[in-house]
């Protein structure tokens, strides 16, 4: 059975899910949630809101998908403390760093929150499900770009362990990976690894194409000819059409997107999908078109089943518009002397009185609630409506009354489909001093069969007339209609000569339910034993994070700011190294594609053939994205890089590391910022690797307290220097044209503020998008300098022998000045300027682009 998870963005909404039938809701608290803007729930609502759904069966997973800090690590162990000991059924998890504190603070035990891998994880092969997996999760969103065979595998390669596979179902999509976009952080300093994106995505952009230099940049620039302005706008998800194929996939939950949506938005979109699975399961499920229509009014951008469905990114894509509009119900022809509009009809769609319609003309968009049901005359349709508006003029559907009365009958009267589902199984035994004793078994709709017994606080008292006979008392028991409960079974046993009014009766009854019901609730909470044992492991966890770090430093005491520098071929990085940079990272996409000389593998092993002791200073670096066919060709070619003498490689996704190292175990592996790694605890779950880049949503004092905080502080960590950050990995293919440094073109994206944004096709045909603004922390390199085990990274994928080169050369000028004035810094900035892509920033140091306050 096919898990329905629904969205509660706030209290209406997740009582509206819970009443249109969803197995279970995922929601967020007040912290550390990926909807900052959601209404979200205080403490005191969570708590309320998990009993209320745990009484009708309906479990409750709690978001905790952001990226932390070190300052913040305290209060997420008390957050994940507090979730437990409310019993939430699971919490989902982006950060590593959070799920090791989680996993060592829950260890899997019986009654405590199972643990589920966030989409924000961007997990995206079984090498990084069976990663989550290891580190205590038991569930895996899946990333949204996975086409059915690649779920499949996924799902294939957790059999063994018993883990889960969740995929998205219906609602928004994201344009990039989930957890590797930072267009709205380095935009406007709203990260979402925060929960605060602001959807640059839908944003109007130009599609430009001009003459790379020398130095990668874009001159000459000119406008593309491309279908619609919104170029990074996607189209919603929707597998209703195809549910029977989806639901034949082996996965455990489907989810519905949406904790920012109304509502209404919930009632209709839960609805539907919960008699469509439940069609599914029944050998019976034919898709409407009434009921893709109502998915349309409740919020569309356009449909599309997605990649999961096997659609390319042209149809995923929705570049025209980037909100609603409705649907279209056709052209106005002319307006009747009684005021109705005509209009001929677009397709078979008739507004009803109580929808919502917009007319929109080449100046202005008028809406208005059609009074009276449309009329169908010659061909045509009339609508009484109260504008004014002319021939030519388009008018859409935009929401069903129906819809709206749909969330008027689900919120007064919310437990339609509970009622009587919790079966009760009593024994009521009165003593002849008219103490009253109820025993028995509860049948929950999830939880199986509870016993239990208590006294009741009410009394039989001795009869003076017409003592009460066993039929009448249960009688009156059994009047549970209007509640959750049924009376399947009840037996009571009462001694001649008592009595009691029906009002004592009624208390009983009561009683009997509320107890019950406390039964139930409490089923769901850790035992005691159990929650003391939490609440220690809690404070130990604690008092190890408060621990002073400084006490247990080494006495390593490092060189100077160490150098190294990313590149996508093979004369960049001979050029970085020759330059000045100790170390040089080829950036190679093991894809099948044979056209881009950046996947030619034998053109980088050549380096090492020509001269071993390139090996030295040479690595390869692994994309951030790797689907089942690539990495299937990395493991085949892992040996062959081996045998070639290289003996560095950088990995940029979680689980990749650690496969390959299960086939090369003496390699060098190292991590880059596609890690996410914010604090030290994400830092040490990749304690096997050589060094991590840490995440370049960092502040430079964020970056001081996780070097403070880390154990080994021994064990150095990298920092991206120079370059242009990539804000977005998107299976979108922008660009059509493979876009590699020894063409002479280059395609940017520009936005309305005039800023230019470098795009990149690579090989396996998925699009980058690189920040406007150039990163350099060329003002902060004394503080590099003085830290101690810094790495810094110097990012020139795609920019071309000569700036990579020519960087190199500056900052490791830089580095190798004895005391350096800020005089010398303005100099060297000013060199850097001269082969940077725009402006420079250093934005990310100063004040972080990850916080909840930026």
């Amino acid at each position: 059975m096919i898990e329905l998870l629904a969205p509660a963005g706030t209290p209406e909404a997740c009582r509206v899910a819970i009443a249109a039938g969803a197995d279970a809701v995922y929601l967020g608290g007040n912290r550390f949630g990926a909807r900052h803007f959601a209404g979200n729930f205080d403490d005191q609502a969570l708590e309320e809101i998990v009993a209320s759904a745990h009484l009708r069966g309906v479990k409750v997973y709690v978001t905790v998908n952001t990226l932390v800090h070190d300052t913040e690590l305290v209060q997420v162990v008390r957050y994940l403390e507090f979730l437990c000991m409310i019993g939430v059924d699971a919490i989902l998890i982006q950060d590593l760093g959070v799920l090791s504190l989680a996993s060592s603070l829950f260890s899997g035990k019986p009654g405590t929150p199972a643990l589920h891998a966030s989409t924000q994880m961007a997990v995206h092969n079984r090498e990084g499900a069976l990663y989550a997996v290891e580190k205590g999760c038991t569930r895996i969103v899946l990333a949204r770009e996975l086409a059915a065979r690649e779920v499949r595998d996924i799902a294939e390669s957790l059999k063994e362990s018993g883990a889960e596979v969740e995929i998205f179902g219906h609602g928004a999509l994201c344009y990039a990976y989930s957890g590797q976009c930072l267009l709205s952080a380095v935009i406007g300093g709203r990260s979402g690894n925060r929960g605060m994106c602001a959807q640059p995505c839908r944003k109007p952009y130009e599609l430009i194409k001009g003459v790379r230099d020398r130095y990668g940049r874009l001159t000459k620039p000119y406008p593309v000819d491309h279908p619609g302005q919104f170029l990074l706008s996607t189209r919603d998800l929707s597998v209703y059409p195809v549910l029977s194929s989806v639901a034949s996939l082996p996965i455990s939950a489907l989810k519905i997107e949406g904790r920012m949506r109304t509502p209404s938005y919930v009632a209709t979109v839960v609805s539907i999908y919960r008699r469509a699975l439940d069609a599914v399961m029944a050998g019976t499920f034919s898709p409407s078109s009434e009921e893709e229509t109502e998915l349309a009014l409740a919020y569309s951008r356009g449909f599309t089943t997605g990649y999961l469905n096997g659609e390319s990114c042209q149809t995923v894509m929705g570049r025209g518009l980037p909100g609603r509009r409705g649907l279209l119900v056709g052209t106005v022809t002319g307006i009747t002397r009684e005021g109705w509009m005509n209009i001929k009809p677009a397709h078979d769609l008739v507004p009803e009185r109580g929808d919502g319609l917009v007319c929109i003309s080449n100046t202005r968009e008028q809406g208005f609630v059609l009074r009276r049901d449309s009329v169908i005359q010659k061909g045509e349709v009339l609508l009484d409506s109260n504008i004014s508006c002319h021939r030519g003029d388009q008018v859409y559907l935009t929401s069903r009354g129906r819809n709206i009365r749909l969330l008027e009958q689900l919120t007064s009267d919310p437990d339609t489909r509970y009622y009587g589902s919790i079966g009760l199984s009593l024994e009521l035994n009165i003593s002849p001093d008219g103490a009253v004793d109820i025993t028995g078994t509860i049948r929950t709709r999830t939880k199986g069969t509870i016993p239990f017994s208590f006294r009741s606080g009410s009394q039989f008292s001795p009869a003076r007339s017409r003592p009460l006979t066993a039929d009448l008392i249960n009688d009156a028991i059994r009047k549970t209609g209007g509640t959750l409960f049924t009376i399947d079974h009840l037996v009571t046993s009462c001694p001649d000569g008592l009595f009691a009014p029906i009002s004592v009766l009624n208390g009983i009854r009561r009683e009997i339910l509320e107890f019950a019901q406390s039964c139930i609730i409490k089923s769901y909470l850790p035992e005691p034993e159990l929650m003391q044992e939490i609440k220690d492991s809690a404070e130990s966890c604690i008092e190890q994070l408060n621990y002073d770090q400084g006490t247990r430093k080494s006495n390593t005491r490092f060189s100077d700011l160490i150098l190294m520098i990313l590149v996508s071929d093979p004369a960049s990085a001979l050029s970085g190294v020759e330059a000045g940079a100790s170390r040089a990272y080829i950036e190679w996409y093991p894809t099948s594609l044979s056209s881009h000389p950046s996947d030619q593998l034998d053109e980088i092993l050549a380096l090492f053939v020509a001269d071993p002791s390139r090996a030295d200073v040479i690595g390869i670096k692994l994309p951030k994205i790797l689907l089942r066919s690539e990495m299937d060709r990395l493991i085949q070619a892992l040996p062959v890089i081996l045998k070639a003498g290289v003996r560095y490689l950088m990995v940029d996704g979680i689980g990749v590391a650690q496969a390959v190292l299960k086939i090369v175990p003496n390699m060098q592996v190292c991590g880059y910022s596609g890690l996410n790694i914010t604090n030290h605890c994400s830092l040490e779950v990749h304690s096997q690797l050589e060094f991590c880049t840490l995440s370049c949503e960092l502040s430079g004092d964020e970056i001081r307290v996780l070097l403070e905080k880390r154990t080994d502080p021994s064990r150095p960590v990298a920092i991206i220097v120079q370059g242009l950050l990539e804000t977005i990995i998107t299976e979108d293919r922008l660009c059509v044209s493979h876009h590699i440094p020894e063409s002479n073109a280059v395609f940017a994206i520009r936005d309305q503020k005039d800023q230019v944004f470098l795009i990149v096709l690579d090989p396996a045909n998925r699009t980058h998008i690189f920040n406007s603004a150039e990163t350099s922390l060329i003002d902060h390199v004394k503080t590099l300098k003085e830290a101690g085990g810094i790495i810094g990274i110097i990012d020139a994928r795609w920019r071309g022998s000569d700036y990579a080169g020519e960087m190199a050369a500056i900052w490791s000028d830089a580095i190798n000045m004895p005391n350096v004035k800020q005089g010398e810094l303005d100099s060297v900035k000013d060199a850097i300027r001269n082969y940077a892509w725009g402006v420079l920033t250093s934005a990310t140091w100063k004040r972080g682009i990850c916080r909840s306050d930026s």
